[in-house]
């Protein structure tokens, strides 16, 4: 078996990033971005109220109380949120901290950016917003919106995964788990296949899922071969190879749980690589309840439940589907390490 980091390494290395698009932002969720998200302008241009209330000029308003209201030279203006606020007003206080009586007498001392958002606060103009390299989430479409921008320039990965009818569920995982990275995934089903099936692929990754030798069959005959088997637990029988046409193939055994490993540990980093996606960040930095035990020379994924002590290890290589229903997050053990003493930190990521 070849080890996981050198086969990945072997299939990535010479496979360039795929072309750059320019999207509508409402469109692009999940992309890639292949250049940052930049504020044109200095945000907020105008003060603008955070609440709704009166608009006062915070000098003004040194020393008043409830019991020792301030008279106010300049008569406020009421805002909601959101609205600018007029010239020389820059604090918002309470709808009831005002009467009007002839003259508008305030209960309460305003600090200067009290309720308000003042000019510049939320970015400069040419700040980044999202950076290249990040995929770009919903929030990034609201806060772009706010900023003006409705486009960017990304990175999507065309999929296309072929599964046998015997491995529906693998099937599943894995154009579901595709799709989370933000991947255009074709999804179809076949009996059999064949290298001439493979030849007519126009995807930039192709995903085998539960043909076993007949799938390593079809790639020998139509690519190279560059791992037949990965060292990998679960998820013995993954194979990584590249078709005739230059397009990555990736081999994903029948059962759920090894796709589930080939998903995390090999389709992840073929879907990073060819969006020049930045490293995910861990989901979690906790020690583990109890130790973790693992073969040296293959690399193990073991399953984690956050409790209120750590991370609980709930099972390794040997992943049931009850494990995986439980699990809140994964970690793979390198093909170098034991394993994980009982709490020792460890990064996990989400299930």
């Amino acid at each position: 078996m070849t080890p996981l980091d050198r086969a990945l390494s072997q299939l990535l290395t010479s496979l360039p990033a795929v072309r750059t698009e320019d999207l509508a932002l409402v469109n692009a969720v999940g992309a890639t971005l292949a250049a940052p998200i930049v504020s044109p302008a200095t945000l907020p241009g105008q003060a603008v109220a955070l609440r709704a209330g009166w608009a006062v000029t915070a000098v003004e308003t040194v020393g008043a109380a409830a019991y020792a209201p301030v008279f106010l030279a300049t008569r406020p203006v009421r805002v909601r949120a959101g609205d600018v606020l007029p010239p020389g007003a820059d604090a918002v206080v309470p709808p009831d901290a005002v009467t009007l009586a002839g003259v508008a007498e305030l209960t309460v001392e305003a600090v200067p950016g009290e309720g308000a958002r003042r000019v510049g606060e939320d970015a400069a103009a040419g700040s980044i917003l999202r950076a290249a390299g990040g995929r770009v989430r919903a929030i990034d479409v609201a806060l772009a919106a706010a900023a003006g921008v409705s486009t960017c320039a990304a990175r999507r990965v065309r999929i296309a995964v072929i599964g046998h009818p015997s491995a529906d569920a693998a099937t599943a995982m894995v154009a579901s788990d595709a799709g989370r990275l933000g991947a255009l995934v074709h999804e179809t089903s076949a009996a059999q296949v064949s290298a001439a099936d493979l030849s007519h692929c126009e995807a930039d990754l192709m995903v085998l899922v539960g043909f076993d030798g007949e799938g390593a069959s079809a790639l020998a005959q139509g690519g190279r071969e560059i791992a037949a088997a990965v060292a990998l637990r679960p998820g013995e029988g993954t194979a990584l190879g590249i078709l005739d046409s230059g397009v990555p193939a990736v081999l994903v055994p029948t059962r759920p749980e090894a796709a589930f490993a080939a998903s995390r540990c090999v389709l992840r980093p073929c879907v990073d690589h060819l969006t020049a996606a930045a490293a995910e960040p861990p989901s979690w930095r906790a020690p583990l309840t109890r130790k973790i035990a693992s073969a040296v020379g293959v690399a193990e994924l073991a399953l984690l439940r956050m409790s209120s002590a750590g991370l609980e290890p709930l099972a390794v290589a040997d992943l049931t589907l009850t494990a995986l229903c439980a699990a809140d997050a994964w970690l793979l053990v390198p093909a170098g390490r034991e394993g994980y003493g009982a709490g020792e930190v460890v990064e996990a990521f989400a299930v």
